[in-house]
């Protein structure tokens, strides 16, 4: 058994190992390194070993198995106090949690670890928290936020000492726009405008060519050369050069088979060969390959992947006229999507019990509470809007209504609330669902005045709070939103998509409880639904 200082010298093996395509032998070691670190109470390298062995599971795909390992190093180095060690292993526990369908989880992990960079010297972490960030935005289908973070990666790698190669968040950068491609092609029925994924795709190959396009991951390097061939076989396929295309697709094939193993890198390659199936319009293929896309996926735990093969599937399915088969395989994904949520609720209630576990001993208390205030921070943001949530919500409510340099009546609250929103969850599933509660937000976003507060209560509920204005100002402003809303361009989400939304507007009283004023907001939001859904028409949204 390893011992001493040599610890260090066994993980570093693991990781060439690793690089070098030698999973078993990196594995090995890596459990080595936790075996001896467990048997001398050194909490420290059991942290380390673990954090190695999330890096080398999540490398062949095992992302389940990967989750667990850094969640427990992120615990253990979240109670000795090592933030370095704690915003790597928020890294990958993100990747993996966004691998797993795990959203928001995956988002709220992310976003600790670049807030825990900005107490570092930018360096290697600060590129990797900026880039799993990036992974769990596009995964979430927020691609605008995963180009920011993206090239705030970018940004960080040119700024570190020395320079790191930017390869990694550029190829990830390439893999969003291609998710985003067959993201709105099912919504759509057609590519979108190629143009910024043959950009990304060719600034990849360009840094290939200049010998910059190294990992700075454990393990990346083989992962990222078939990444990049894998990215410029689909741009090549989907710009029309299929020669190209296959070409490319055999260069993955060789990085890939270095691994000896079945990798989510299996399931891309089939979704390379579906979309060459769909260019040759050879359906019986693109089929054969959507449905492998699928199957490999559930073997290597992406669900994202295997989400992404039921959309493929059924934008098929609806290509050819085949409506009962498009709505079966809707049916299908609807079934993954409550799987996943589900799965998502037994990991936060081990989370609940590590903690606990970490509560043992004054000191890890300590860190606790440390942790929690840096938790409570990101707990005012609602992660698939962006918006304040609700605990945020409610703090700048009070506080309004208790300000006494100014009268609490001089405000309006209103209350927002999608309709019918279940129906468009039922009939054009949960993903255009979120996408309708962004498109909302954006909108809120923009028309609200400098001084309003904008945020989301829960689920297809936005509050908007107008300080020194009066109801019919108020009224005017937020019918103003409504209208905005209902004129957006469903149809480019998807066909037959038409959404609405009511609102009801409260001025609060002198002496008023911030729950009353929101109280009435929304009994005036509800009065203003029934009679929009009369055939009367509208009723006055004010109480």
């Amino acid at each position: 058994m390893v011992q001493g200082s040599g610890f260090d010298t066994v993980l570093q093996s693991a990781r060439l190992s690793l690089d070098v395509g030698d999973v078993e032998q990196a594995r090995a070691l890596a459990h080595e390194v936790l075996a001896g670190a467990q048997a001398r109470g050194d909490r420290l390298m059991q942290a380390r070993a673990l954090a190695s062995l999330g890096d080398i599971e999540r490398t062949v795909s095992r992302f389940r198995r990967a989750h667990d390992h850094a969640q427990r190093a992120a615990m253990l180095f979240k109670a000795l106090d090592d933030v370095a060690g704690e915003s790597a292993a928020l890294a990958t526990l993100a990747h993996c949690a966004a691998s797993l369908g795990r959203n928001e989880e995956a988002v709220e992990a992310a976003l600790l670890g670049v807030r825990l960079c900005e107490l570092q010297p930018v360096g290697p972490q600060t590129v990797l928290a900026w880039n799993y960030l990036g992974i769990a935005q596009f995964w979430s289908r927020d691609f605008e936020r995963a180009e920011h973070s993206f090239e705030r990666a970018v940004r960080a790698a040119g700024e570190s000492d020395p320079p790191l190669p930017p390869a990694q968040p550029r190829q990830n950068q390439a893999m969003s726009e291609c998710v985003r491609a067959v993201c709105v092609r099912y919504e759509t029925g057609a590519l979108p405008d190629l143009g910024r994924l043959n950009a990304v795709v060719e600034t990849c190959n360009a840094l290939a060519r200049s010998g910059r396009n190294g990992s700075i991951v454990i393990g990346g390097q083989v992962t990222g050369h078939a990444v990049l061939q894998f990215l410029s076989s689909l741009a090549a396929c989907w710009n029309g050069d299929l020669a190209g295309a296959q070409a490319r697709l055999a260069a993955a094939l060789e990085w890939r088979d270095r691994y000896r193993a079945t990798t989510w890198l299996h399931v891309v390659e089939n979704w390379v060969r579906c979309e060459i199936g769909i260019a040759l319009n050879d359906f019986a293929q693109a089929e054969q390959r959507a449905t492998a896309m699928i199957e490999l996926a559930n073997r290597v735990d992406h669900e994202q992947l295997a989400c992404l093969g039921h959309l493929i599937l059924i934008g098929l399915h609806e290509a050819q006229g085949r409506m009962a088969d498009a709505m079966a395989e809707m049916r299908r994904l609807r079934v993954r999507e409550h799987k996943i949520r589900t799965e998502n609720l037994a990991s936060r209630a081990r989370v609940v019990e590590w903690q606990l576990e970490v509560r043992s001993g004054e000191r890890a208390r300590r860190v606790l509470e440390s942790a929690s205030r840096r938790l409570e921070r990101l707990s005012l943001e609602d992660t698939l809007t962006g918006l304040p949530n609700r605990r945020h919500f409610d703090r700048v409510l009070t506080d309004r209504l208790s300000d006494a340099g100014e009268p609490a009546h001089a405000c309006c609250v209103a209350l927002f609330d999608v309709d019918r929103f279940k129906q468009v969850n039922d009939r054009h599933s949960h993903l255009v669902g979120d996408q309708v509660l962004q498109r909302f937000a954006e909108l809120l976003r923009r028309l609200a005045h400098a001084d309003d507060f904008a945020a989301r209560l829960a689920g297809d509920e936005f509050v908007l709070l107008l300080p020194a204005t009066d109801e019919a100002e108020a009224v005017a402003r937020c019918r103003q939103v409504a209208d905005a809303f209902a004129a957006t361009d469903w149809a480019a989400i998807r066909p037959g998509l038409a959404v609405t939304v009511s609102f009801g507007v409260a001025r609060a009283r002198p002496g008023e409880p911030p729950e009353s004023v929101l109280h009435r907001s929304d009994t005036a939001m509800y009065a203003a639904k029934h009679h929009a859904l009369m055939p009367s028409g509208l009723g006055a949204p004010v109480v």
